[in-house]
């Protein structure tokens, strides 16, 4: 797949998302580094690139989710945030993620 950096996460999910027209569910599991995780802003990109995304599964890095504006993805069902998310404010974050995803059921390993 073609991308900027070969451990840029957040291109390679808008690839997938554009690649892939009917795309109903996303399990990343890829070892991530913190630096490369997906941003709020790669989640907002992914969830208009991806209208037919039911279930994610993603680590995320959420810091300043809450700062994000968003348009709602309204086809989730089900967001799995995995064991490496990262937070400053977490509550602030779910907050942002339920906007984003309101239909989805989040749960949260991280």
């Amino acid at each position: 797949m073609p991308c900027q950096v070969a451990d840029d996460h957040p291109a390679v999910l808008q690839l997938i998302a554009g690649q892939c027209p009917n795309l109903r569910s996303l399990i990343w599991d890829w070892p991530i580094a913190s630096r490369n995780l997906p941003t709020a802003v790669t989640l907002a990109e992914l969830a208009n690139a991806a209208p037919t995304l039911r279930q994610l599964a993603i680590p995320a890095n959420l810091t300043f989710a809450h700062r994000c504006p968003t348009t709602a993805h309204k086809g989730l069902e089900h967001l799995m945030l995995t064991s490496d998310t990262v937070y400053i404010e977490e509550e602030r974050a779910h907050e942002w993620l339920e906007r984003l995803y309101p239909n989805a059921d989040i749960s949260d390993q991280s």
